[in-house]
């Protein structure tokens, strides 16, 4: 490919990058105010509640978290095609 569709793709997958790294940054949040929510004591009914929605949360945090991995690879491995392209093109 050449370095103008490269540079594309680059650009569309940091976008994605961006906009799953403020859901990982925004879920943290809210794991955060749920310990805080379970720490205080409650009837054990809310309590449950609150674990219940942990997990929830911490299953979401994990999928985005996979999901992050796997798009930094294919930004790697663009990024190594731009730059091949670049120093083709340099020649």
């Amino acid at each position: 490919m050449n370095i103008v569709n490269e540079s594309g793709y680059l650009y569309s997958l940091s976008k994605k990058l961006i906009a799953i790294n403020k859901e990982i940054h925004f879920r943290r949040e809210e794991i955060h105010k749920l310990t805080e929510q379970y720490s205080v004591g409650h009837p054990s009914e809310r309590q449950q509640k609150v674990q219940r929605q942990y997990r929830i949360v911490a299953e979401k945090i994990r999928k985005a978290v996979e999901e992050r991995q796997h798009l930094l690879t294919q930004l790697h491995r663009h990024q190594v095609a731009f730059a091949g392209g670049v120093q083709k093109e340099s020649r």
